[in-house]
């Protein structure tokens, strides 16, 4: 069994009341709060769960080759919406794996449809939002790629990083470097932009916390953006203070 997901996250820049907006959406759309399983609450803790909205599958060809995705959008509480197109194939095995992988390296091919997606979102959920706006070239985005069976003969690096090619030493163990195993059936190797785990079970809660992870780079980003702006505009403010005082002096 194999999985792609690749997903792209943006910002809204104002918290959302998530109760509030799945009673809107109930009545024509199917949605789900999704919370952890396994990960105990005093480990993490997400204290609005985010909302789920199934969306309408999408086709994709790469060199002539269809993909069939379903599509999943989250919508959180801190002002952040989430799509994950997830390709699966039950039958295929890791060559397969890393084949498809590098046909959709670094999300080629789908930068269209992410933006078709949030602005049918942002169709649905702006009656509902004040001031709703997204920046659509404002995002953050991973992948993360599932199979059910660890095989340590197997170079993950290639696909952590979408091509095949002659890595050093330094780069491979920088990639390789957060590798964690629970038993020795299953393995996690979390890179910069990728993550690849292996698990003869549905790894659910650790691809949610990946995700979640993810969320909350793209509001530290939104943060320093903003903070960066504001901290230019009084340097701004500084000088021309200054300018006026200079020129108040003058005789």
């Amino acid at each position: 069994m194999i999985t792609l997901r690749f997903y792209r996250i943006y910002d809204i820049g104002r918290e959302i009341d998530l109760d509030w907006l799945e009673r809107a959406l109930a009545q024509s759309y199917f949605t789900a709060r999704t919370s952890f399983v396994r990960v105990k609450q005093k480990s993490i803790m997400i204290e609005d769960p985010p909302l789920m909205i199934q969306m309408h599958p999408i086709r994709v060809e790469r060199e002539g080759r269809p993909f069939e995705f379903s599509v999943v959008a989250r919508v959180y509480d801190i002002g952040a919406i989430s799509f994950c197109f997830i390709y699966e194939n039950r039958d295929a095995h890791y060559s397969t794996l890393e084949e498809i992988a590098f046909l959709f390296a670094g999300q080629e091919g789908l930068s269209d449809f992410y933006v078709q997606y949030l602005k049918t979102l942002g169709e649905i959920i702006k009656p509902h939002i004040k001031n709703f706006a997204i920046n659509p070239e404002f995002f953050e985005d991973y992948t993360v790629y599932v199979t059910d069976l660890r095989d340590d003969s197997i170079d993950p690096v290639p696909l952590l990083i979408g091509e095949k090619a002659n890595t050093s030493p330094q780069m491979r163990d920088e990639i390789i470097k957060n590798s964690l195993s629970y038993t020795t059936d299953d393995l996690a190797i979390l890179s910069w932009d990728s993550a690849l785990l292996c698990n003869p079970e549905n790894p659910t809660d650790l691809i949610d916390l990946i995700e979640f992870a993810n969320v909350q780079v793209l509001e530290l980003r939104y943060y320093d953006r903003e903070l960066t702006r504001e901290m230019e505009k009084m340097y701004d403010d500084i000088e021309h203070a200054e300018r006026l005082f200079i020129f108040s002096q003058e005789p």
